[in-house]
């Protein structure tokens, strides 16, 4: 048995091979709504159901001006990507073997489209010794759009020609589209050829009921020999159907090139290809309709992941006629974060829009991932929507990693269990952070897909709760700026080595002043220290017995280490009118709760007021006059987990030899 472990930790400098799909889309701002003077080139023709828009080169969208239905959900709503703007669908064509779009055959500027009635039409012809002519038009009609490429050879000598559209389907609002073949939604891409094709496609907003916009795709006579079913990134820009990609990758992004058979035109001769795209009663049936506009896919910018902060939003239709008390709640892959996942909104009879604040985490290979969402009340289901989305590899390698492999357990073979660490050279800096994603697994040259990735924690420190107690009285001006000055250096020690960390405060003069919950937001907490100010306390000793007892009751995490870091210039208060505590009940509250103790204090008070704290908690003694960035770096180097298990179902079929 050979076991092998790749890494990918550091990124490279790779060009971003994503496509992203909004350069195709000319937004233009506020001339958006302005009609034909929105783009130069651009025309556009509406009825009462249905509007088309065209821009030079014939890339034309489709979308709906009142839809079918009386409700508001199918008005003004896209049918293809981008609608009015994109350039994302398209007629292309081949003459003798060579392929084109529109813009691409033509040898003068500019093609500019026409309206004729509820027609948009454009025409490409070449100059030159190919007189081949492709007339597309976009026509609407009283069931939907119409569009027709006429290819017509003005020629004395024949040529062998091929016409082909591209649709890029994308209903409803921030949606895709789901084409239905019998009882499902295709979820694969595909090729389907003549004559097995079906009379009608159908196209939904959803891939499930409610389906909310629908079309139905025909072709009058002809019908095509082939249809092309797959993300737009893998067919755009490419036209010969050999070219299209036959692999089944996950759909995310739905596209379809549509071709009709290769054609030898004569002289003089003309073929006519149509492609009718006719509106469906819509779906709206569940108590509430929500659309998302998460991003169908994600791209590489500089070979980063963008978008990783973003804000999605949801639009809620309330459709009961009654307000409706919801929960949403999502349904995330492990590579999409939302906080918090679900949340509670009260829906009137306008649609509602709410903001969602999400990332999206690095992934080291391309993959294709599901997301989910629903909205209840009452434990009801009022409506649910599925997604699918792409995430691209971020361009990582593993140079510089070494791995080191600790033991190899087959006790309970094929279960086998292995425990490694990495280490980046030539700093030989331990590497104690690495997720599922990060470590590519092999049994004997196979790919192992799935397995279990842990920390090793019968040593060090993984995550780490760390309360400041800090005396703020008029004497500790100094320390109180020494703090504030190193305390974001001591969290990016923390941080660097790979800690999880929480800071929390407790200040402190005769009483107890401020009590600062933990956070992991290092900059607030450096402006809560920036916040204190010596004064008071002219007099010693200060009370911190109270401040080490409040300190030792924050809310730990379980999992971890937890740490006070005690600053004071003073002895302490104990048994008094200040306090009734004395040091053995304190120590005893911080021994139970696993609590160390680092003091930074007086020297002259070390032995008789300090020491039995630090002493019996594991913790040091610092001098208060020392260097305070070296005191806390030194309390920040903790031993850190840096071993990592993971376990796994042996893929061999015999047991190991």
């Amino acid at each position: 048995m050979r076991i092998a472990i790749a890494l990918s930790a550091i990124c490279l400098a790779l060009p971003a091979l994503a496509q992203d799909k909004s350069s195709h889309d000319l937004v233009i701002g506020s001339a958006k709504a302005s009609g034909q003077a929105g783009f130069p080139g651009y025309v556009s023709v509406h009825d009462e159901r249905m509007e088309a828009s065209m821009l030079p080169g014939g890339y034309f969208t489709l979308g709906t001006s009142s839809g079918l239905s009386a409700s508001t959900l199918d008005d003004r709503c896209a049918l293809t990507y981008g609608h009015p703007y994109a350039k994302t669908s398209y007629p292309f064509f081949s003459v003798d073997g060579n392929w084109y779009r529109m813009e691409e055959y033509l040898s003068r500027d500019p093609l500019t489209p026409e309206l004729s009635g509820h027609a948009l039409r454009v025409q490409a012809r070449a100059d030159g010794d190919e007189h081949v002519v492709l007339t597309f038009t976009v026509e609407l009609n009283e069931r939907g759009a119409l569009l027709q490429a006429e290819i017509g050879n003005l020629d004395d000598r024949p040529h062998t020609c091929r016409v082909g559209i591209a649709v890029d389907p994308a209903l409803g609002r921030w949606g895709d589209g789901y084409l239905a073949l019998g009882n499902a939604s295709l979820r694969h891409g595909t090729r389907l050829r003549a004559p097995d094709l079906p009379p009608v496609l159908t196209l939904w907003e959803r891939d499930r009921a409610p389906t909310g916009l629908g079309v139905d795709c025909s072709f009058p006579d002809p019908a095509p020999d082939l249809i092309v079913a797959d993300n737009w990134a893998r067919l755009y820009g490419t036209h010969e159907p050999q070219d299209q990609p036959a692999t089944q990758q996950r759909l995310y992004d739905l596209a379809l090139k549509v071709y009709w058979a290769e054609a030898e035109l004569a002289p003089g001769e003309t073929r006519l290809y149509q492609m009718a795209m006719d509106l469906r009663p819509p779906d709206f049936t569940t108590p509430v309709f929500v659309r998302w506009d998460l991003p169908s896919s994600f791209a590489l910018t500089d070979n980063l992941m963008f978008p990783r902060d973003f804000s999605s939003y949801l639009q809620i239709a309330n459709t009961t006629g009654r307000r409706v008390d919801a929960t949403v709640s999502l349904d995330l892959p492990t590579v999409l974060n939302a906080v918090p996942p679900e949340r509670s909104l009260s829906l009137d009879s306008q649609p509602a829009y709410h903001k969602l604040d999400m990332r999206s985490n690095l992934v080291f290979e391309d993959g294709v991932f599901d997301v989910g969402l629903k909205v209840t009340e009452g434990g009801q289901i009022l409506d649910e929507l599925r997604r699918s989305f792409f995430l691209p590899a971020t361009p990582l390698a593993d140079t510089g990693l070494a791995v080191q492999v600790d033991s190899l357990d087959l006790t309970h073979y094929p279960e086998v269990t292995l425990t490694f660490e990495v280490r980046e050279e030539p700093e030989d800096r331990l590497i104690t952070r690495l997720a599922p994603e990060n470590v590519f697994l092999f049994e004997n040259d196979e790919r192992v897909r799935q397995f279990t990735l842990k920390k090793d924690r019968s040593a060090g420190v993984d995550a780490v709760d760390i309360v400041f107690a800090l005396d703020v009285t008029g004497s500790m001006g100094g320390e109180i700026t020494g703090v504030k000055n190193h305390i974001v250096e001591f969290a990016d020690s923390l941080s660097h080595r790979g800690i999880d960390f929480r800071l929390g405060m407790v200040t402190f003069l005769d009483i107890i002043e401020n009590v600062y919950p933990f956070t992991r937001d290092v900059q607030a907490f450096h402006a809560l220290v920036g916040n204190q100010y010596a004064h008071g306390g002219d007099d010693t000793p200060e009370n911190s017995l109270e401040a080490l007892l409040k300190a030792a009751q924050f809310p730990f995490r379980p999992e971890a280490s937890r740490l006070v870091i005690w600053i004071t210039d003073a002895d302490y208060h104990e048994s008094n009118s200040v306090t009734p505590l004395i040091r053995s009940e304190v120590i005893d509250a911080l021994l139970s709760n696993e609590i160390t103790v680092h003091s930074v204090g007086n020297p002259s008070f070390r032995s008789a007021f300090y020491a039995p704290f630090t002493e019996s908690t594991g913790g040091r003694d610092f001098d208060i006059y020392g260097n305070f960035r070296d005191i806390l770096l030194h309390i920040s180097r903790f031993e850190v987990f840096g071993r990592f298990v993971v376990t796994y179902h042996s893929p061999a079929r015999t047991a190991h030899e």
